[in-house]
């Protein structure tokens, strides 16, 4: 969410005149010696990110621009590190060895490992004493987070590219790849492991989920390869989404963030384009076409009050909001 109430009023004007008009320095943060499947999460005053089978953790600078070492370093993952999320001192990764890991975070050290998914574990979330991982094996499983013990496997019938926990109900919704016609955004009860309700209906073959974020109770965001934005009310209608937002040129969306207001950033899937959305417009607000001259996917992003990391193939960039 943008929190910029602690600058001054005048200070806070020009920043939001920069977000609307699209005014920022772009800078390459760190360049990667080979591409990668780059994953972020920012938090406070620090930055989080995957680097091939490791999590490495920077402090942020009052500039906002990152160290040459990282603070904390997690090391455990046989291969690339796919997902990861972080809550308050627990941090929870998959990788593409089929494992999932918890850390402590302030030491980096391993606090358990989960065993189960015979496929690339491409997504996870936590929530409380539970841990949630999809994975290639068309597999969803709900672990205990200090046992390591499986509550149960939902079997998905399909590749899953994304599972989310809804922070206020007791249940979860997984995105699915939609290769085999299976209806790919479905919603599941956390206590018995059973489908709710399937959201939304006549995706074409191929139209997976590759990212999804609860906004509010009732309110869910998703996002993938086709091409849409769409804005979903679990509450009713089902089969529609309440509002919906095209990528211009057609690409696949790999991720998106919201300030839990009126903005969504989303990153595409060539060229690396960033797009700003506002709810209220039709179209979108601003485009960035982040390194410029580099095309790649964006693999993930996030902003604060007054930047955004951005995580290309082959880099990671800020988008610097204070310029003036």
């Amino acid at each position: 969410m943008i929190r910029i109430r602690c600058l001054p009023i005048k200070e806070r004007c020009r920043i939001s005149l920069n977000w609307i008009n699209g005014r920022c320095r772009d800078k390459c943060l760190m360049k990667f010696g080979i591409n990668l499947l780059p994953w972020l999460q920012l938090e406070d005053q620090h930055l989080f990110l995957t680097f091939g089978a490791d999590i490495c953790c920077y402090k942020l600078r009052p500039n906002g621009e990152i160290p040459r070492s990282p603070r904390a370093l997690c090391v455990g993952h046989q291969d690339d590190v796919c997902r990861f999320v972080k809550k308050g001192p627990n941090l929870v990764s998959g990788g593409r060895d089929g494992a999932v890991i918890s850390w402590h975070v302030r030491t980096g050290r391993i606090r358990h490992i989960y065993h189960g998914h015979t496929g690339d574990v491409n997504c996870v979330d936590l929530k409380q004493d539970l841990i949630l991982s999809g994975s290639r094996d068309q597999t969803v499983k709900l672990w205990s987070k200090d046992s390591g013990v499986c509550h149960y496997t939902v079997h998905a019938q399909d590749r899953v590219w994304a599972v989310k926990f809804n922070p206020w109900d007791s249940s979860f919704i997984s995105g699915t790849a939609s290769y085999f016609q299976i209806t790919p955004l479905r919603l599941w009860d956390i206590q018995t492991g059973k489908l709710r309700q399937v959201i939304g209906r006549s995706y074409r073959k191929g139209a997976g989920i590759l990212d999804a974020h609860f906004e509010s109770p009732h309110c869910l965001l998703s996002c993938g390869y086709d091409t849409y934005i769409r804005i979903w009310d679990i509450r009713h209608n089902h089969n529609t989404s309440v509002l919906q937002f095209e990528e211009p040129d057609d690409s696949a969306i790999y991720c998106i963030q919201t300030d839990g207001k009126n903005l969504i950033a989303s990153g595409s899937s060539r060229y690396g384009v960033v797009r700003l959305w506002d709810k209220r417009m039709t179209k979108c607000m601003q485009t960035f076409y982040v390194g410029s001259h580099i095309s790649s996917p964006v693999y993930s992003l996030k902003f604060n009050s007054t930047q955004m990391y951005v995580a290309l193939a082959n880099c990671l960039r800020r988008l610097d909001f204070r310029s003036r």
